[in-house]
């Protein structure tokens, strides 16, 4: 995953719909303009269903705990989405190369580290391996069906009101 390319993942006027993934708040999904695309969100529900239109950005927000659905009925529906969530950073090393005293390094650091005795947050999993979380940043990927769970397939092909249950996958 590279660093989200927000002109490209979170467009004003998408023409690729975009899933915003963030476990601090709720979905926020924007799609290209269609006039059933709040029963597509919905996925065919008629009750019980939280979806808002955020007038002000253009963004559709939803429940967080629908992610998987509401990406498949978006795969389904325009055959690719775009995903954007964090991703955790994580360094890794190695103690024997932290600790080291000759030039010669050959860990994953790429020598960053070698020789600097640095202890500091890093998770010694054994001589050879170190670990650290350093953050997150934020990344985005482009998703086709081909990527679905089978979890998520099974969820949207039980709601034939939005699609048939014999439409082939974009």
């Amino acid at each position: 995953m590279a660093v989200c390319n927000f002109a490209q993942a979170w467009p004003r006027n998408p023409q690729v719909p975009s899933v915003w993934h963030d476990s601090s708040r709720d979905l926020w999904v924007k799609t290209p303009f269609a006039n059933d695309n709040r029963e597509t969100l919905t996925n065919g529900k008629t009750k019980g269903v939280k979806l808002n239109w955020n007038k002000a950005d253009k963004h559709w927000e939803l429940a967080k705990g629908r992610y998987e659905e509401i990406v498949a009925v978006l795969l389904h529906k325009w055959g690719r989405c775009w995903v954007i969530q964090n991703q955790n950073l994580q360094e890794t090393c190695a103690y024997s190369c932290r600790t080291a005293k000759g030039p010669d390094c050959t860990c994953s650091c790429g020598g960053v580290y070698h020789g600097s005795e640095s202890h500091e947050r890093w998770y010694d999993i054994g001589e050879t391996f170190s670990t650290r979380h350093t953050g997150t940043e934020l990344s985005c990927r482009i998703l086709t069906p081909n990527d679905l769970t089978a979890g998520a397939v099974a969820k949207i092909k039980k709601e034939p009101r939005v699609y048939a249950p014999n439409d082939p996958w974009p």
